[in-house]
């Protein structure tokens, strides 16, 4: 017997076939469960207001083309169908069951299954029992047995799954709504919201492809989901509802690749407070809103007429307060009013009636105005390459003329190459008409509001390249962490690093950092600055919080000699005390710039998180801190700057910003390549056109909480 051992190289080819197995492989699981040939019922009843006979009613009702078999030992009929006494009765295949029973009997139900090759459970039953200290919590004990005999789980606490397809319409959901069918698809792990969010998809005129419960989440999750909806020819927008994440690095994979062809839309619960899970949403491509009613807006004007090009917005009104209300809402959501030429004003003018102007990216006609009026401008407007996006709003001047202009866009619907929606006040919102794509607003502000995100999410597809994460050159990984298993021999259970080990790890990295010696007495100081480091320097009293750039905070800059550098020695320890200097650091001058602070911590779900802003003793009360998850994707580090404060005091200089683009790359990889590094702040690096110093840095490290190789992490 010979044993073969070797690495694998982590090639981009390498991890491209992983993650297309993966998804392959998921996407398959999760078309089993919601497109299945044949359902079993386990707790069906005619008991009125059981769960188990709004399941059969409403899986029967719903248009399911396959066979539904009822299970209910209790019972020998149900729905006037022959009612099993197990899974084991049924003559056929049971592909799908769904199962409402109390948690004591969904272990006798799995057994069950698994004899009878189920491939999947749809679990409505909730609040489950946790277990003891000397007992595997239930639910944990059904998704193992589950997955070691390839059987999916959906739930427990699940409200139920829908999907509308015309050869696989499955109604398998505790809400009696009826929705039409359409390209949404939506993902939700919140039970009783569902019945809330179907309505609201049924009133708005939303049409769905799939809908999801995922309850507790036990086992599918929102990104199984996610690998499936890839490759679902009847999906086109995603629409995302969560309270957690359980892997949201690689959602963050999944969801990137995947919104580059269809537009993901999320609010996740409890998050309005977490900036990180801004971070995530941002470099994952989602489109990320606050409400329930802004992720249904949203999807309204995606599946729409196109998406917009641009961000320039042309508002038509017949009444001045709704234009001014959407003119308002566009410039708060970054859309600009398009200019026009004067060639193209006197074009939408002439036909119209008098009193009609166009001014500030609206063209205001009057009370007057007629089908034919709106007809004439949204024609001409559409072939303006001056504007992206339209705005179309009509106040009826009775209540009985809601309707007036919407035959008139009916008829242009045909021709529509840009985003149109419309605002008819007085009218609920919904479809301009059945059938129509063209979504109605009740007010111009959620209308323009959907418009703006939509717009950003255009604009940040386009700025995000394709490609693995670029390496730079010159990192020692060996090095860096020799220095970390080091410190953590001497503390096994963590420490802060010295400085000179802190700055090793950076210079292991091929960050550039400002040289700087240790010091504990004068006459070192002196001797440092002589014999290693050369003039100028800087002094500063190590291991407090400096409070500014003089001698009463503990910090001498621009010490040319020796004189100078004992008269600040002397000056620190009469300000701070002799305690302030029993260790101090002597520094090389970093060539003047920008000062930036860079830091790193380690999320419990997330991993490594960097942020990025302006440095210096007022950081804290600046609190410029754009965060983004680690290692940056292409374009990342450029996008970190661009969001920041910081970005603006390099003047747009593309010599800084490479020099800040690499210290943010390389510190980043520094975070992704090293676990046990819990804790690292760069305050201040000095930006310039000479590169990114780094003057001053802390770091902590601990044990790695969870070792894994590079690629598992990745995937």
């Amino acid at each position: 017997m010979v044993d073969v051992v070797f690495d694998i190289v982590p090639t981009p080819d390498y991890l491209n076939t992983v993650d297309r197995r993966e998804q392959r492989a998921e996407s398959r699981s999760i078309a089993r469960l919601l497109n299945p040939r044949t359902v079993a019922v386990v707790g069906a009843s005619d008991q009125p207001s059981s769960i188990g006979r709004v399941l059969m009613q409403n899986l029967l009702s719903g248009g399911f083309a396959g066979p539904v078999y009822p299970i209910n030992p209790a019972h020998e009929r149900v729905a006037n169908m022959r009612c099993y006494p197990s899974l084991h009765d049924v003559p056929d295949d049971v592909a799908l069951a769904i199962v409402a029973v109390p948690p004591e009997q969904l272990e006798p139900v799995l057994d069950d299954a698994i004899t009878k090759h189920v491939r999947g459970l749809l679990i409505v039953t909730g609040d489950l029992p946790g277990g003891t200290d000397d007992e595997v919590p239930l639910v944990r004990r059904l998704v193992t047995r589950a997955r070691g005999n390839g059987l999916r789980i959906i739930g427990p606490a699940s409200m139920g799954v829908l999907t509308t397809g015309q050869d696989s319409a499955l109604r398998a959901v505790l809400a009696p709504t009826h929705v039409r069918p359409g390209g949404v698809s939506i993902s939700l792990q919140s039970g009783p919201l569902g019945t809330g969010l179907l309505e609201m998809a049924s009133r708005l005129g939303v049409g769905l492809a799939s809908f999801v419960s995922l309850g507790d989440k036990a086992d599918v999750s929102g990104n199984d989901l996610l690998q499936y909806w890839e490759d679902d020819p009847a999906t086109s927008v995603v629409l995302i509802y969560t309270e957690s994440f359980g892997n949201p690095r690689k959602f963050a994979r999944i969801a990137r690749r995947l919104s580059r062809r269809k537009p993901i839309v999320a609010v996740r619960a409890g998050a309005s407070g977490d900036p990180t899970t801004a971070a995530l949403y941002e470099q994952a491509g989602v489109i990320r809103v606050h409400t329930v009613r802004q992720l249904f807006d949203t999807a309204r004007v995606l599946v729409g007429p196109p998406l917009p090009r641009g961000n320039r917005v042309m508002v038509v009104s017949n009444a001045v307060s709704p234009a001014l209300l959407a003119l308002d809402t566009a410039r708060v959501e970054g859309l600009a009013p398009a200019e026009l030429g004067v060639d193209l004003v006197d074009d939408l003018l002439a036909p119209l009636p008098a009193g009609s102007s166009v001014e500030g990216g609206a063209l205001q006609l009057t009370h007057r105005a007629m089908p034919a009026d709106y007809a004439h401008a949204v024609r001409v407007l559409l072939a303006a390459d001056a504007v992206d996006a339209l705005v179309v709003i009509f106040a009826p001047p009775l209540p009985d003329l809601t309707a007036l202009p919407a035959h008139a866009l009916l008829e242009l619907e045909p021709e529509l190459t840009k985003p149109l929606v419309t605002v008819i006040v007085g009218l609920d919102d919904g479809p301009l008409a059945k059938g129509s794509r063209i979504p109605v607003f009740a007010f111009p502000e959620p209308a323009v509001g959907a418009l703006g995100r939509i717009a950003r999410h255009v604009t940040s597809q386009d700025r995000m390249p394709v490609g693995e994460p670029r390496r730079p050159d010159g990192i020692d990984v060996e090095a860096a962490a020799a220095i970390i298993e080091h410190a953590l021999q001497v503390r096994p259970e963590g420490t802060m690093l010295p400085l000179q080990a802190a700055e090793g790890l950076l210079r292991a990295y091929g960050v550039s950092v400002s040289a700087g010696r240790a010091v504990t007495s004068e006459d070192a100081a002196v001797a440092a600055a002589n014999e290693e480091l050369g003039y100028p320097v800087a002094l500063k009293a190590n291991g407090i919080v400096r409070r500014g750039r003089s001698e009463r905070a503990g910090v001498a800059l621009d010490l040319h000699d020796a004189a100078e550098v004992r008269r600040a020695w002397q000056g620190i320890t009469e300000e701070l005390g002799a305690a302030a200097m029993v260790e101090a650091v002597v520094q090389a001058m970093a060539p003047p710039g920008a000062e930036l602070r860079v830091a790193v911590e380690r999320h419990p779900l997330l991993g490594p998180v960097l942020t990025f802003g302006l440095g210096g003793v007022l950081a804290d009360a600046i609190d410029d801190r754009v965060p983004r998850l680690v290692p940056f994707g292409t374009g990342d580090a450029a996008a970190v700057i661009g969001a920041s404060r910081a970005g603006r005091a390099l003047d747009g200089d593309p010599r800084v910003n490479e020099a800040v683009i690499d210290l943010l790359e390389r510190v980043g990889w520094l975070a992704d390549d090293h676990p046990e590094l819990d804790r690292l702040v760069i305050n201040p690096a000095l930006g310039s056109a000479e590169g990114a110093w780094v003057v001053d840095v802390t770091a902590h490290v601990r044990p790695a909480p969870h070792p894994t190789d590079p690629v598992r992490r990745l995937v």
